[in-house]
């Protein structure tokens, strides 16, 4: 069987285009979503994208190409993914758009620091300015927040579902 979209295909940069407009768009449609409780927005986005990757799945485990240790860690990255919607989306009602979105794409920043407290990397200096200039945009973004409690919590949730997006 090939895959319809591939290295060569034509489509490839209009599926790469509407992934990247769903995600950059994702934050509006959850503020405009409001006042649905952020959780019940998450697990129907979540659920939505569960019904459309079923039928793959279930065909994967009826010729049996998926194993139980995967499943197993599948079903542990969802556990992770869920904390990830469910904590962004809910900081998205408590702090700023700017401030979530910024705080919840640190990802990449934590597993760099991940990876150098493990030993699996070893940072050079343009890690070390990255990481300053990341830090200091982040304080920028969100040091405002430091005296509003709400703001402060949402930006916390938006950190934690960037650790559960890490951890996926």
């Amino acid at each position: 069987m090939t895959n319809p979209i591939n290295e060569k295909s034509k489509a490839l940069p209009c599926v790469l285009l509407l992934g990247v407009a769903a995600i950059s768009f994702a934050a509006v449609f959850f503020k405009k979503a409001e006042p649905t409780h952020p959780l019940v927005s998450a697990g129907i986005r979540l659920s939505a994208a569960a019904l459309m990757l079923a039928p793959f799945l279930l065909n994967s485990i009826l010729r049996r190409k998926i194993s139980k240790r995967f499943l197993r860690h599948a079903f542990l990255a969802g556990l992770f993914y869920a904390v990830h919607f469910g904590a962004w989306v809910t900081s998205l009602t408590l702090t700023s758009i700017a401030a979530s979105v910024t705080l919840v794409t640190t990802t990449p920043l934590l597993l760099g620091i991940a990876a150098m407290i493990s030993g699996r990397d070893r940072p050079d200096r343009w890690w070390w300015f990255s990481l300053v200039l990341a830090a200091g945009g982040l304080a920028l973004i969100s040091g405002g927040d430091i005296f509003n409690r709400v703001a402060l919590a949402g930006n916390g949730l938006a950190l934690l579902g960037a650790c559960a997006m890490a951890s996926y």
